[in-house]
């Protein structure tokens, strides 16, 4: 990804929320200082803002009339879109997720449950929802519980009960956070109700590499006692499978509760 004028990327970079919140205030607003012929950061983010408005409407492509020129051409010149003719769009889905997640943590966010085609924001979604777990696990962590609430109930809107892929979004966010671990035990009572069964379900079908499958089912494992039946079968099948597939990437201490988890 390249980087605008002096832009860096943080010292510690733990998960790819931390990589939208950085694109957003080093890319697009230019580091909070105005680039010679590239617009100011308040004029681009404006440009970012009105192309992200019309991406949740269902447009690909915008002419973003009443913005400044500066500010679209210093953002198409940095990367972040692209002009034909006289409209402009994204330059990359990437930029679009990291934008549209940006969007949704603004407090006149529209609501995702009455787009048209929802599902073409659900990667945004996410995103959302991980910066979103992460500002609160570093500012305010006895507010999580209430950060996990808005993020299940605005995904449960869009869902309607029905769609599972949107109902998996909420745990989908927790288990792709840079470090999932304290939020996972802040979150324990919410993702414990009712014996764990969506929490073990969601991790069966969206856990992914190993980074992400460990914390999680080191959570599981030492909550067995708390799952119900069905959830905690679901559960060691799932660590069984991962144990088959991560190998050695598992650390032993994670291993060594298999045995425990079974017994209970």
């Amino acid at each position: 990804m390249r980087a605008a004028g002096d832009a860096v990327l943080p010292r510690q970079v733990l998960g790819e929320e931390d990589v939208a919140d950085w694109v957003y205030e080093g890319l697009v607003r230019c580091g909070g200082v105005r680039c010679p012929g590239r617009g100011g950061p308040d004029e681009r983010a404006d440009v970012s803002l009105a192309m992200e408005d019309a991406v949740i409407e269902g447009y690909a492509w915008a002419a973003l009339r009443g913005s400044s020129g500066a500010a679209r051409e210093g953002l198409v010149g940095d990367g972040i879109l692209v002009r034909e003719g006289a409209e402009f769009a994204f330059a990359h889905d990437v930029h679009q997720d990291y934008a549209i997640a940006v969007r949704l943590g603004m407090s006149d966010a529209p609501n995702v449950a009455s787009v048209a085609v929802p599902r073409r924001l659900l990667r945004g979604f996410r995103l959302w929802g991980q910066m979103l777990l992460a500002r609160t696990a570093r500012r305010t962590p006895v507010r999580i519980p209430a950060a996990w609430q808005e993020i299940t109930s605005r995904a449960h809107g869009v869902a309607g009960g029905g769609d599972v892929r949107w109902a998996d979004v909420p745990f989908e966010a927790l288990f792709e956070l840079g470090e999932s671990q304290a939020v996972l035990a802040a979150l324990a009572a919410q993702l414990l109700d009712g014996g764990g069964v969506d929490l073990v379900a969601a991790a069966s079908r969206r856990l992914s590499d190993a980074d992400v499958a460990v914390p999680v089912l080191d959570f599981l494992l030492a909550q067995a006692d708390a799952l119900a039946p069905r959830a905690a079968d679901a559960a060691l099948v799932c660590t069984a499978t991962r144990l088959l597939t991560l190998g050695e990437r598992l650390p032993r201490e994670l291993v060594a509760r298999v045995p425990r988890a079974v017994a209970c």
